[in-house]
């Protein structure tokens, strides 16, 4: 209705970490959500600490537009800013 999305994703075996598949499953991702489904923002969430997903984000085009403080429970503790 709102031409919004959300977009996650994760890998979980470390093994293929920092070889860059995340980076091109992401563009491929937002390039179907805009070009295809014609989207008008693709927007995810992202723990404050995960400083390497973070960099990938905004290598793939994101932009940091706010923090939701106490978001996350991780450990029975929110993770904090």
């Amino acid at each position: 209705m709102n031409k919004h999305a959300e977009l996650g994703i994760a890998i979980g075996n470390k093994r293929f970490w920092g070889k860059g598949y995340g980076l091109a499953a992401m563009r491929a991702m937002l390039n179907f959500g805009f070009t295809e489904l014609h989207l008008n923002k693709i927007w995810l969430r992202v723990e404050i600490d995960n400083e390497k997903a973070i960099k990938s984000y905004k290598r793939a085009g994101y932009i940091e537009e706010g923090i939701l403080r106490q978001d996350r429970l991780r450990n029975g503790k929110f993770v904090v800013v």
